[in-house]
C-alpha cells in the first residue's frame, strides 16, 4: 500500500550518563551480567547501533502535517523541538500542528519505564535521568510513526494515546551533526530501563530489533527486565515523621535527588488543607518553622505551606475538604525536576491498610483546635505591602497568599542557537497547554513576573476568556517558584478567590 508521509519538527539534547561497560558477546545469544555494585552502569548497545534510520536522508525536508490522507495508512515523520523530558518514556515537544505552532506530549511506543512523577517506583528516577542525559543537548530529533487510519488495519501504531491527549511514536535523535541517528525507544530497552512492550510490526519493521533488545536485557539481568533491585531506592519500611518546614529547609537530606538518581526517604506528613487543585492538596504546616536556625520549631516561626501532588483520579476530592487536617505517607521531590520547586508526591491515598490516608480532624472541631497550632487558620497570608523586588516576592514562595496582579502580553518566539530571541509575531496574554493554562501577569505596579496557572483538573475554574490584557486582579492562590520566575497556582472554586479590581484593558502596565 502506498505510504502517506507526514511530518513533525524537533530539537533535543544529549549528555553523558556514565561509562559504558561491555557485557555483550556480539554475534551470539550468550550475555554476561553486570558485576555486583555496578547495577547502574550502562552497557554496549549493538542492537540499537545496528538499526538504521530509514528517513535520515530526507527527514529535514519535511514540515509537520497533522492529518493523513483519508483512507490511507502510512509512515509519518519529521523534525520537532524538544521542550522537556517528563520521565523515562514521555517528553514534551513543539511543532507545527495544522495552522500554527502548538505543543504536545509524546508517549514512547514500545516502552513503559517505572514512574518518577506522581508515584516513585524503583528505577523510575534512574530511567528519567537516563532519558534526560540522552535526549538533552542533541543536534536534532525526529518523531516517527506508522499510524492506523482504517478500521481493518491492525498492523500500524496509533497516532494518539487512548485519552487523545498525547502523541505516540518512536523518537530518533542525532547527537551531533556527524553522528548516526539512534532510536531512543530501542536504546531504553537495550539498557534495561523498560521491558519490551512492542508486539506488533508495521511497515517500519522495528519489531525484531525490539524483541532482541528485550531478550538481551533480560538475559543480562539488567535493571527492570532483569528484576534487579535499584540500589538507590529506599525499599525499607522506615518512615520519617516530619513537618513541612523541615522538608523545605532540609530537602537535601530527605528528598528525591534526580542528579544522583536516589528515591528519597518515605515520609509521613500531617498538614492543614488550605486549598485543593483537582484532587491535589495545598497544605499548611501545623508546626511553626525554625526562625533562629537551631533546628527546632519556635513561636516566632511561620506556618509554611507545600503542594502535595496525588495524581489524577485519586478521588481525594471526595474524601477531603478545605480546612481538614490530614496525615499521609509520601516522598519529597522537585517538579519540574530541574527547578527549585519542592512538592510532595508518591502519596498513599487509599483509606485502608498500613499506609492509609487519614483525615485527623475537620475544620472547627475540638480536635482541630488541638492539632492546628496556636494562631493557625485557613486564611491566606496577606503581605503588608506589595513586594517591590523579586527577592521580596521570593520570601513568600511556598505560601498560600493574596496578591494583586496585572495581566500582560508576552512576545511569542524562541531563542536561536546563538541565544538571540527570534519573535514569531504571535503575542498573547495566555498560553493554553494540555494540562493547564498560563495567564501572563506582573505583580501589580511592578515588572516582576507573577503568572497565573489554571490547572485543567481544577473545578470549577476560570478560563483564559475571563481575563484581558491590562486588567488588574486580586488573587488568592498558592505561590511557587517556576524556574526563574514565580506563579500563582489557582485553586478549586477559583471564581471565589479572584476579584477583578479594574476592568480597563488600557490600564497602564
Amino acid at each position: 500500500m502506498k505510504k502517506a508521509y507526514r511530518i513533525l519538527s524537533f530539537l533535543f539534547a544529549l549528555g553523558a550518563f556514565g561509562s559504558v561497560l561491555a557485557s555483550c558477546d556480539q554475534g551470539t545469544t550468550s550475555y554476561s551480567t553486570l558485576p555486583e555494585g555496578h547495577e547502574n552502569d550502562l552497557v554496549e548497545t549493538p542492537i540499537t547501533d545496528a538499526l538504521e534510520f530509514e528517513f535520515a536522508d530526507d527527514v529535514a525536508n519535511y514540515n509537520f502535517k497533522e492529518e493523513a490522507d483519508s483512507g490511507k495508512t502510512g509512515v509519518i515523520y519529521g523534525l520537532i523541538h524538544l521542550m522537556g523530558v517528563t520521565d523515562g518514556d514521555t517528553i514534551s515537544w513543539k511543532g507545527e500542528l495544522g495552522t500554527g505552532e502548538a505543543s504536545s506530549s509524546l508517549r514512547m511506543l514500545g516502552i513503559d519505564t517505572p514512574e518518577s512523577t506522581a508515584n516513585v517506583d524503583p528505577w523510575g528516577v534512574k530511567a528519567s535521568k537516563f532519558a534526560s542525559s540522552v535526549l538533552e543537548g542533541c543536534y536534532r530529533y525526529a518523531l516517527v510513526n506508522d499510524i492506523k487510519t482504517t478500521t481493518g488495519d491492525q498492523s500500524g501504531y496509533d497516532k494518539m494515546d487512548s485519552n487523545g491527549t498525547r502523541y505516540m511514536g518512536f523518537l530518533w535523535y542525532q547527537k551531533t551533526e556527524d553522528s548516526a541517528w539512534r532510536c531512543y525507544n530501542l536504546e531504553c530497552i537495550e539498557q534495561g530501563y523498560s521491558e519490551n512492550g512492542l508486539f506488533n510490526d508495521s511497515d517500519l519493521g522495528y519489531l525484531q530489533s525490539f524483541i532482541d533488545a528485550g531478550e538481551k536485557a533480560k538475559a543480562m539481568k539488567l535493571r527492570v527486565p532483569g528484576k534487579v533491585k535499584d540500589p538507590d531506592y529506599d525499599y525499607s519500611d522506615n518512615v520519617v515523621e516530619t513537618t513541612i518546614w523541615y522538608i523545605r529547609d532540609h530537602y537535601d537530606e530527605i528528598g528525591i535527588n534526580m542528579e544522583a538518581g536516589t528515591s528519597g526517604k518515605r515520609l509521613r506528613v500531617t498538614g492543614l488543607v488550605v486549598g485543593m487543585i483537582g484532587d491535589n492538596l495545598v497544605l499548611r504546616d501545623i508546626v511553626r518553622s525554625d526562625s533562629d536556625g537551631d533546628g527546632e520549631s519556635d513561636q516566632d516561626g511561620e506556618y509554611r505551606s507545600i503542594y502535595a501532588y496525588a495524581g489524577y483520579g485519586s478521588s481525594l476530592g471526595s474524601m477531603v475538604g478545605v480546612g481538614d487536617i490530614v496525615r499521609f505517607y509520601c516522598r519529597a521531590t522537585k517538579f519540574p525536576k530541574d527547578s527549585d520547586t519542592i512538592q510532595l508526591s508518591d502519596m498513599e491515598t487509599a483509606s485502608y491498610g498500613d499506609y492509609k490516608f487519614e483525615v485527623m480532624a475537620t475544620y472547627g472541631s475540638p480536635e482541630w483546635q488541638e492539632l492546628a497550632g496556636e494562631g493557625n487558620s485557613i486564611d491566606p497570608v496577606v503581605p503588608e505591602r506589595i513586594p517591590e523586588t523579586k527577592e521580596e516576592l521570593g520570601a513568600l514562595a511556598g505560601l498560600y497568599v493574596t496578591l494583586p496582579v496585572q495581566i500582560r502580553v508576552a512576545q511569542g518566539g524562541e531563542y536561536d542557537e546563538d541565544g538571540n530571541w527570534i519573535e514569531s509575531g504571535i503575542n498573547s496574554y495566555y498560553n493554553k497547554g494540555k494540562s493547564g493554562t498560563t495567564i501572563y501577569a506582573y505583580l501589580d505596579g511592578t515588572r516582576i513576573v507573577c503568572n497565573l496557572r489554571i490547572d485543567h483538573e481544577s473545578y470549577p475554574r476560570l478560563s483564559e476568556n475571563d481575563f484581558a490584557e491590562g486588567q488588574r486582579w486580586e488573587v488568592t492562590a498558592y505561590l511557587n517558584p517556576y524556574f526563574d520566575n514565580y506563579q500563582l497556582a489557582l485553586l478549586n472554586y477559583t471564581p471565589t478567590n479572584c476579584h477583578l479590581i479594574e476592568t480597563s484593558s488600557e490600564a497602564a502596565l
